[in-house]
């Protein structure tokens, strides 16, 4: 009778155990779904019971670390086809100064490669790219203190020379310690060339007004001079003087035009200056009063 008692209590202990230690080769092999069905009140129980709760939590942290996997591979390769496909030069650094990003348009814009620079120090980079302004404004970065900074500067790479707006600013966690630097930049040459085109378009527009003004009169008093002499009018001379200073007058305002454009690449500054109404309006009469389809006549208060 105690014989049989004992191997009863005995296999009473031994069977959960052992049930405990296939289970928990079953977990080791990756199976997280499988649970001990062993209904038992007493420790055994009790150990049993803690067994299939930490399976579950188990197998509760694994999904939730492959969710949160996922969840970074996907916002990592939809970084990466961002930096991919935008325009803009993207630079990323460690606080070292250590290249750890740069995209295909910076490598395009500064005729690089990023399997020759990425793991580098960013100086691997600045040796290649020819640019006192940049050299400059790295200079000015003190990495702690920084918060954002941005510049227009001009760049020589390679053989070609670029109009870059770039833009610095410093990465920091959640505590505010700074991690790292961010450099953007877009390259600006094509617009800074259209809009030179344009404000050249505009000041050849000016430049043909100003100059089509003066050939007017000069234009008229030389058609007057050439008419006075061909019907040899007794008023040839009269005419001739005041012809000729008013060809001369218009001739020095398109020199001046000219002299100013050539100094300085822009429109001669008006300077305003009182004048007599008088005098120039018999100006204008005395260019047209010759014709005769039509009569002028003047009609000006004395004390204007």
């Amino acid at each position: 009778m105690s014989l049989w008692v004992a191997l009863r209590i005995s296999k009473g202990i031994t069977d959960p155990i052992q049930s405990l230690a296939q289970a928990t080769e079953e977990v080791a092999s990756g199976n997280l779904n499988f649970r001990l069905d062993l209904k038992r009140e007493d420790e055994i129980g009790l150990l049993i019971n803690s067994f299939n709760h930490m399976i579950s939590e188990l197998k509760e942290s694994k999904e939730t670390l492959q969710d949160a996997y996922l969840k970074s591979d996907r916002e990592r390769l939809w970084l990466e086809n961002i930096l991919k496909n935008i325009n803009s030069g993207v630079v990323l650094l460690d606080i070292p100064g250590s290249i750890l990003t740069i995209n295909n348009s910076a490598c395009s814009i500064l005729n690089v490669s990023s399997k020759d620079l990425i793991g580098k120090n960013y100086k691997e980079l600045m040796s290649r790219i020819n640019s006192e302004e940049l050299q400059s404004m790295i200079k000015g970065i003190i990495i702690r203190d920084l918060g954002s900074i941005q510049k227009d500067v001009r760049v020589i790479s390679g053989e070609k020379s670029h109009i870059l707006r770039v833009f610095v600013t410093i990465l920091r966690n959640d505590s505010f310690t700074p991690i790292g630097l961010l450099v953007v930049f877009d390259d600006l040459t094509d617009v800074v060339k259209a809009q030179k085109a344009l404000a050249w378009e505009e000041v050849a527009r000016r430049i043909a007004h100003e100059i089509k003004n003066p050939l007017t009169p000069i234009k008229l008093s030389t058609e007057r001079m050439l008419k006075k002499w061909e019907q040899q009018d007794k008023e040839f001379g009269q005419v001739f003087e005041r012809a000729t200073k008013t060809i001369v007058k218009e001739v020095d305002s398109l020199k001046r035009l000219v002299d100013e454009f050539s100094k300085l690449g822009t429109m001669p500054e008006i300077k305003k200056t009182p004048s007599n109404l008088h005098n120039i309006i018999d100006e204008v009469i005395d260019l047209y009063k010759d014709y005769k389809s039509f009569t002028l006549k003047k009609s000006i208060p004395d004390n204007l």
